[in-house]
C-alpha cells in the first residue's frame, strides 16, 4: 500500500474515532432517568453504559462522583447521600468530560420497591373508590416507575425494558398505578412529607419463586421442596412439542379469524401464545411453567433495580403459592424470600410490609395459607403483616377494596419503620389459649389497644368432643372467652378453638381493635 493510501486509511479511521467520540452518550439505568425519586440518607449507587475505557462523572446537588467504564462500558459509583429535596431537580451525566445526559426533575425522599402478583398490579383506576381519589390524586410529589411489557428471559437483565420510566402522580395519569401501591405512598406523602417513589414489579399469577434468583435459592434449603418440583417439570418439558401446540392454536385462531371477517359472527379469541398474548408466554428450555418457573421474572423485572437505594418492599402475593408443594412450604420459602432480598441489597435489616390474603371463597386453602404467611410475621424481624381478612369478594380474585388495604400498609410503614404515627398499626394477633372443661380463653396481642367486636361475635369455632362446633364469643380486656354455641355441648371437653378460618372470611370478621384494624385469623392446631 503506497504513502497516499496510508495516510488516506489513517484519516478516515481517526475521523471514524473522533465522531464516535463526539456521538457518545452515557446510558444510565432507566431508574435515573425523568422524574426519578432517590433513597435520602443514604449513599446512591448509579450505574448504567458507555463508551468503553471511559472517564464517567456524575453531579447531582451539589455533589460529584466519577468512575471508568470497563471495557464492555459498564461503570458504576455511588453519589451523595442527600437529604430531603422536594425541588425538582437534574441529575448530570458526563464523559470524558462533556455532557452527555441530564436526568430532569429528579426529587429525594422516600423509596419502596413494590412487588407482588396480581392483586398488587391491580390498577386504581378499577378500585371501588376511584371517583373519589381520582379527584384528590394531584400529588407532583409522589412518583411511580412504571416497567413496560412483562417478558421473561434465562438471563439477567442489565436494564429495564423499553417503556419503563417514572411517573409523576396527576390526576389524569393515576388510574394507571398499582392501587395498593398508590394508597400506601399517599400515606407515606401524608405522614412524611417528603417525595415518595414507588417502584412496580408486579406480575399477575406469579409465585414467589419467579421472583428470585436461581444461585441464590440453591444456597438455601427453604426452597429444597421447590427446585426438586422444578426439576422433575424440566425432565418431562418437551420445548419442542410446545412449541408444536402453540402453532396449531395459532393457526386455528387464523383459520377461524378469516371466517368472522368473511361471514361475521361471533369473533374467536386469540389464543394464549406468545405470538397473540405476549413475550410473557415466551416458551423457553428452562421455564417448564412460563413466567410462573424459578427466576423468569426476577431476570427482566427485578434484577435491573438490585442496588438502587430503597428503604423497603411492600409485597401483596401468595394466591399463586396456596396450592401443593408451594402451599406446604409457603413460610420457608417467604422467609429465605425475605433473607435473599435483604441479601441482594445488602441491608440485613431492610423493612418487609406484606399483606395476608384476603377473604376469597373459591380457594379452599387460602386459610392454611394465611396462617403460613403469620408465621413470618412472628419469625422475621421488621417484617410487618397487614391484615385483610375484613376485605376481598368472595366469589372474585380481584377484590375492588383495595384503599383499606394500601392505608393499613402504610400505617405500618409510618409506626413500625419511620416511628413517626401515634396511632397503633398492628391487627391484633393470637397470643395464648388455655382450655378448661368447656371454656377456651384466648389472650390476644393488642398493643394495648383493646378489643371489640363489629357487630354480633362470628366467625369463632371451639373443637368440643373432638368436632368443631361454632362459639359463643365475649370479651374481657384482651381476652376472649368462647363456649360451644349448642348448649347441649356445654359440658363437653374443649381442645382447641379458632377464628375465621375459612378461605371466605369477610362477612364473619367481627373482631377488631379500637383503632379499628382487624384481628388476624387464628387456629390454635396451628399456632399454638
Amino acid at each position: 500500500m503506497d504513502t497516499f493510501y496510508k495516510k488516506k486509511l489513517l484519516c478516515f479511521a481517526l475521523s471514524a474515532f473522533l465522531l464516535s467520540d463526539l456521538c457518545a452518550e452515557v446510558v444510565p439505568n432507566k431508574l435515573f432517568s425523568d422524574n426519578m425519586v432517590l433513597q435520602r440518607n443514604t449513599p446512591v449507587k448509579v450505574w448504567g453504559k458507555a463508551s468503553p475505557n471511559a472517564e464517567i462523572s456524575v453531579e447531582f446537588l451539589g455533589k460529584s462522583a466519577k468512575t471508568k467504564s470497563d471495557s464492555s462500558g459498564s461503570w458504576e459509583l455511588f453519589i451523595g447521600p442527600f437529604e430531603a429535596n422536594s425541588k425538582p431537580s437534574d441529575m448530570n451525566f458526563f464523559e470524558n468530560g462533556k455532557l452527555s445526559k441530564s436526568a430532569k426533575g429528579a426529587l429525594v425522599g422516600e423509596v419502596w420497591l413494590t412487588g407482588g402478583q396480581s392483586n398488587m398490579a391491580f390498577s386504581l383506576k378499577g378500585v371501588s373508590t376511584f371517583s373519589d381519589v381520582e379527584k384528590r390524586a394531584d400529588y407532583p410529589l409522589l412518583r411511580y416507575f412504571k416497567q413496560g411489557s412483562a417478558t421473561v428471559s434465562e438471563t439477567p437483565f442489565d436494564d429495564f425494558v423499553e417503556g419503563s420510566q417514572w411517573v409523576v402522580c396527576s390526576p389524569e395519569v393515576a388510574g394507571g398505578f398499582n392501587s395498593v401501591a398508590f394508597f400506601f405512598g399517599e400515606g407515606l406523602l401524608g405522614g412524611l412529607n417528603v417525595p415518595v417513589g414507588l417502584i412496580s414489579t408486579a406480575v399477575g399469577s406469579a409465585p414467589m419463586r419467579t421472583w428470585l434468583p436461581m444461585d441464590e435459592m440453591k444456597k438455601r434449603r427453604n426452597f429444597d421442596s421447590i427446585l426438586a418440583d422444578h426439576a422433575d417439570r424440566l425432565s418431562k418439558f418437551d420445548i419442542e412439542a410446545e412449541k408444536l401446540k402453540a402453532e396449531k392454536l395459532n393457526k386455528k385462531y387464523e383459520a377461524a379469524l378469516a371466517v368472522y371477517k368473511r361471514d361475521g359472527g361471533k369473533k374467536p379469541k386469540a389464543p394464549r401464545t406468545e405470538k397473540y398474548a405476549g413475550s410473557l408466554r415466551a416458551l423457553r428450555p428452562s421455564f417448564p411453567e412460563g413466567h410462573r418457573s424459578p427466576q423468569a421474572l426476577f431476570n427482566t423485572r427485578i434484577n435491573p433495580a438490585v442496588g438502587f437505594a430503597i428503604k423497603g418492599v411492600l409485597w401483596y402475593e401468595a394466591e399463586a403459592d396456596a396450592y401443593g408443594v408451594s402451599l406446604e412450604t409457603l413460610s420457608e420459602q417467604f422467609e429465605g424470600f425475605i433473607d435473599i432480598y435483604r441479601t441482594l441489597w445488602k441491608n440485613p435489616s431492610m423493612p418487609f410490609v406484606f399483606v395476608q390474603l384476603p377473604s376469597y371463597g373459591k380457594v379452599k386453602t387460602w386459610d392454611i395459607a394465611r396462617l403460613k404467611q403469620e408465621l413470618v410475621f412472628r419469625k422475621v424481624p421488621n417484617c410487618y403483616m397487614v391484615v385483610s381478612a375484613d376485605t376481598g369478594n368472595d366469589s372474585d380474585i380481584h377484590p375492588t377494596d383495595k384503599e383499606p388495604v394500601g392505608r393499613r400498609c402504610a400505617l405500618a410503614a409510618l409506626d413500625r419503620v419511620y416511628k413517626v404515627s401515634d396511632k397503633y398499626s398492628l391487627s391484633p394477633i393470637f397470643e395464648s389459649a388455655t382450655f378448661k372443661g368447656g371454656t377456651a380463653r384466648i389472650k390476644m396481642k393488642t398493643g394495648g389497644r383493646g378489643l371489640m367486636f363489629k357487630g354480633e361475635p362470628r366467625g369463632f369455632e371451639v373443637k368440643a368432643a373432638g368436632e368443631w362446633t361454632p362459639a359463643s364469643a365475649s370479651i374481657s380486656g384482651d381476652f376472649i372467652t368462647l363456649v360451644p354455641a349448642d348448649k347441649s355441648l356445654s359440658k363437653s371437653k374443649i381442645t382447641e378453638a379458632r377464628y375465621l378460618f375459612s378461605a371466605a372470611s369477610r362477612d364473619n370478621a367481627c373482631l377488631f381493635n379500637k383503632d379499628s384494624l382487624p384481628a388476624a385469623p387464628f387456629n390454635t392446631e396451628i399456632i399454638k
